[in-house]
């Protein structure tokens, strides 16, 4: 049977980020802000996962998961400035140790756009000295969970808290404010340069880790592709959305941490939108689904001579019916850029679990185990069996392809094109 193989090693899993899903982090600006009314969807005991992550960590493993992105949520480990929680560090020392034990590779992140109180109330990234506090806290880290730990990311999607938090204001702190904005956005590069530093000092001589940022990427495209306008407009957008804080970074991380959602089609008439087209497959958010996009990221990034591995890719897909396509395609797109030489390590599924999707709630379903907020039952979903399959072998058999490609829901042309030729199988007349 043909078989599209990974390389060896390869990492396989999923990824949550610690207030979606723990329950509980009543010490964070989320929380405080759900509190005051300022988020209509309060956390509260979220998928429990604080409590309950030995038996999630089961099911991954039941799913032959090899890696797991967390996050450690720094209002647990740091109540109060420079006072760190000698509760809260066993408690991740324990979910770090359950991990290494049952197999799974931790990948760990420090910053998933939560803040504790006190560290907003002193106006947080616009500080400027937030990039030392951070550092502080991250040295903490290093020296009570580094022993567990190779692959870390600093910082969960910087553009993005900025983007929603500064310069739509829809996330705390809620400003309009695009000065801040950038301010911020700097602060928060020289606190990733600052961090980078601490654990590549303080790491152990005889240990190798790979630092970095989570950078959440879409794939910018003209709407109408002979629009010289829009041409120019995606090319610039893509720039300031994609490569300027990999700028502002440089020579401080030794991979690409890539998040991966969405392609942006760029229109202009007159004003600046973005385009979906109305045949196009979309998740229950509303959101394109275009692997080709994330082909068109992968095939850019080479140019910063640095693995990359895939720390989110996923959708909202309460009725399961779109996932298994989704997971399928994209990871045909990631394996046609390693047959190109793009030196991709691993793919990470948004996400383990459904989970507090932030400012919309626990409506959408991102989670390859669904949760029932009820009672905090444990359900695998069948896409997520799927995708164990492909985990099991390491590869995607082309029979599982097959089926997909006569499914003009989710294929459209150009994309069925495009896997016809590279699996090299023939239409069914």
């Amino acid at each position: 049977m043909q078989e599209l193989k990974f390389p060896n090693k390869f990492l396989w899993g999923a990824a949550t980020s610690a207030h979606q899903v723990e329950g509980d982090n009543s010490n964070n600006d989320w929380w405080q802000a759900e509190n005051q009314g300022l988020l209509s969807h309060p956390a509260r005991d979220a998928a429990d996962h604080y409590n309950r992550f030995a038996q999630d960590f089961d099911l991954a493993r039941e799913l032959g998961h090899n890696a797991h992105r967390l996050s450690i949520e720094w209002s647990r480990i740091e109540p109060k400035p420079g006072q760190f929680d000698e509760q809260a560090t066993r408690h991740y020392r324990r979910v770090l140790l359950y991990l290494r034990e049952h197999g799974i590779e931790p990948i760990v992140t420090l910053h998933h756009f939560t803040n504790p109180i006190w560290f907003a109330e002193i106006c947080g990234w616009e500080n400027k000295n937030s990039p030392e506090i951070f550092a502080r806290y991250v040295a903490y880290c290093n020296e009570h969970f580094g022993d567990y730990i190779k692959w870390w990311v600093t910082i969960n999607e910087p553009t993005v808290y900025v983007l929603q938090g500064y310069f739509m204001g829809v996330w705390p702190p809620f400003q309009k404010n695009v000065p801040k904005g950038i301010k911020v956005l700097w602060n928060m590069a020289k606190a990733h340069r600052a961090a980078y530093r601490v654990l590549k000092k303080l790491s152990d001589g005889h240990k190798e880790n790979f630092v970095s940022i989570a950078h959440n990427m879409a794939a910018y495209v003209p709407a109408r592709q002979n629009n010289p306008i829009e041409k120019i407009l995606a090319s610039i957008i893509g720039y300031f959305s994609n490569d300027y804080f990999l700028r502002l970074i440089k020579k401080h991380y030794d991979y690409i941490g890539l998040n991966y959602y969405m392609v942006k089609r760029v229109h202009f008439n007159g004003k600046i939108n973005f385009f979906i087209p109305q045949s196009s497959a979309k998740t229950d958010m509303g959101w394109e689904i275009a692997p080709l996009g994330l082909l068109q990221v992968l095939r850019h990034l080479p140019k910063y001579k640095k693995p990359i591995l895939i720390t989110e890719n996923g959708l909202a897909d309460a009725k399961d019916d779109r996932r298994w396509p989704f997971i399928l395609n994209h990871l045909l797109m990631v394996h046609t850029a390693i047959t190109e030489g793009v030196d991709v390590r691993g793919y990470l599924h948004w996400s383990l679990m459904d989970n507090l999707e932030l400012a919309e709630g626990f409506g959408p379903r991102f989670g390859l185990i669904k949760i029932n907020y009820d009672n905090q039952a444990r359900e695998i979903r069948e896409s997520a069996r799927k995708y164990a399959s492909i985990i099991k072998k390491n590869a995607i058999p082309v029979e599982t392809i097959q089926p997909l490609l006569e499914n003009n829901k989710y294929y459209p042309e150009v994309l069925r094109r495009y896997l016809q030729n590279i699996i090299r199988i023939k239409p069914q007349s």
